[in-house]
């Protein structure tokens, strides 16, 4: 793909994975169609090994069904970027097994105090890396929407997208109360996966209006996929930003303040198509949560 090689040869890519590497909102060895066990940690052993060979990683080769992908990566002392694993370790969605699918109110199980979503050892790392001092700006660049997102659309009971944070609340819990410690400074979360841009504040209770907001994320939109189109900000009102358009997110770091520009694409399909900054918004260091400009 030339377009491919131009943006390497621009640019240095960090990257990560998500389910699609492997199968649609899998978890740990758990196949989201019900794969049997065996036969899907062959299947990641191969999605594994595949990824691991066309990606610029600088990691040690994968073993079996196993690979270490999370890492960080430092640019002086203006920020440091924690590169999350949210695949490979994680417990699978509580409600799962009495759904149909991954969109649903919940079940007593999305409660469990022990729920993992990061898995023991990358949490710890998480935790260790976060509690150095130093950085002005520390990142987690992630798989899944960390913000709450009440999908019912205000019909009746809240509803959620099991394959998210929404899925794994405990251990969003033990994330925010993390990242809100006095020796993390400005948070800043990039994420992926939704097909669609936001912007949102993360609050120390992700549905409490009146918790401080800990930290701000920011959701690239999808650069070719299917948009998911609905918009659920009226009964998010946490969620400052939506819009289903195909683009991209640039962000400018300086050490007083951090600049998102969306950037959307007129046609995908069309290589002379325009490309427009549709929303830009700034985060100033030291005021957790973003203000369009």
């Amino acid at each position: 793909d030339p377009h491919l090689q131009a943006a390497h040869r621009a640019f240095p890519w960090i990257v990560t994975w998500d389910d699609h590497d492997v199968e649609n909102n899998y978890a740990g060895d758990v196949s989201s169609v019900r794969t049997p066990p065996a036969t899907f940690r062959q299947q990641r052993t191969a999605a594994y090994q595949a990824w691991y060979e066309h990606m610029p990683m600088r990691i040690e080769p994968p073993d079996g069904p196993d690979v270490r992908i999370y890492h960080d990566v430092g640019v002086g002392d203006l920020l440091r970027l924690y590169v999350l694993d949210e695949r490979q370790y994680g417990d699978p969605p509580p409600c799962r097994d009495t759904t149909p699918s991954d969109t649903g109110p919940g079940c007593p199980g999305r409660d469990d105090p022990d729920d993992t979503f990061l898995g023991e050892e990358q949490e710890r790392w998480l935790a260790e890396g976060l509690a150095r001092p130093g950085t002005t700006w520390n990142v987690l660049a992630q798989q899944v929407m960390m913000a709450g997102l009440d999908i019912s659309g205000g019909t009746g009971a809240p509803a959620y997208y099991l394959d998210s944070w929404d899925g794994h609340p405990a251990a969003r819990s033990r994330l925010l109360d993390l990242v809100a410690g006095e020796e993390v400074s400005n948070p800043v979360v990039l994420t992926g996966d939704y097909h669609a841009a936001f912007v949102a504040d993360l609050r120390a209770e992700p549905f409490g209006a009146d918790t401080p907001v800990v930290a701000t994320e920011l959701i690239t939109p999808a650069i070719s996929s299917a948009l998911f189109s609905q918009d659920f900000t009226a009964a998010n009102p946490h969620i400052g930003y939506f819009a289903a358009r195909h683009g991209y997110l640039v962000c400018t770091v300086e050490r007083e303040r951090w600049t998102a520009d969306f950037r959307y694409v007129s046609d995908v399909a069309d290589p002379d198509a325009t490309i427009e900054t549709g929303a830009s918004f700034v985060i100033e260091a030291g005021r957790p949560g973003a203000r369009p400009v």
